[in-house]
């Protein structure tokens, strides 16, 4: 062991962990955190059925909140028009810094904050963490913003780079 250690004895959490890793090895990656956590975009079961047995309301009718939907509407259109030059696939590339098949910021997450970047353009970004999605913001900016050593613009688009700023509790690669 290290140092000299004598090997110390596995405890039940341990033994279950190892159990629970060999479970995900055989039957895919389950979500990282459990429906209904602050964490999850998808709501446990209950609430599910308390919302449905309770709709009462109308979205237009929210006192003191302009959802603006017409003006939500336009923007996602205007990121469809974007879609079709996501660079990035399911696995890990060579080239590319995020891919959509991770646990933390997957499909949904990474589609959003490209289009928003893609879109908006903006000039900086302060981001507190450091994992998926600062890899994707570093990926878009080099492909479509950043300045490369040849003295041209990133990817076809020549638009100036996009400032980051990163408040993060452990290093990575990125």
């Amino acid at each position: 062991m290290y140092l000299n250690q004598p090997p110390q004895k596995l405890t039940l959490k341990d033994l279950l962990r190892k159990c629970y890793r060999k479970i995900q090895a055989l039957f895919g990656q389950t979500d990282f955190v459990p429906s209904g956590h602050f964490y999850s975009p998808i709501a446990n079961n209950k609430e599910i059925e308390e919302g449905i047995a309770n709709i009462s309301y109308d979205p237009l009718c929210l006192y003191g909140i302009d959802l603006r939907l017409d003006s939500q509407l336009k923007l996602l259109k205007a990121f469809g028009t974007l879609y079709q030059e996501i660079p990035f696939s399911e696995e890990p590339t060579n080239n590319l810094r995020y891919y959509f098949n991770n646990q933390a910021y997957c499909h949904s997450d990474g589609i959003c904050l490209y289009s928003m970047l893609r879109l908006i353009q903006p000039k900086r970004i302060i981001e507190v963490g450091s994992g998926f999605s600062s890899a994707l913001m570093y990926d878009v900016n080099e492909l479509f913003f950043a300045a490369n050593s040849l003295g041209g613009g990133g990817g076809q688009h020549k638009l100036g780079g996009t400032n980051k700023t990163r408040i993060f509790y452990y290093n990575n690669t990125y």
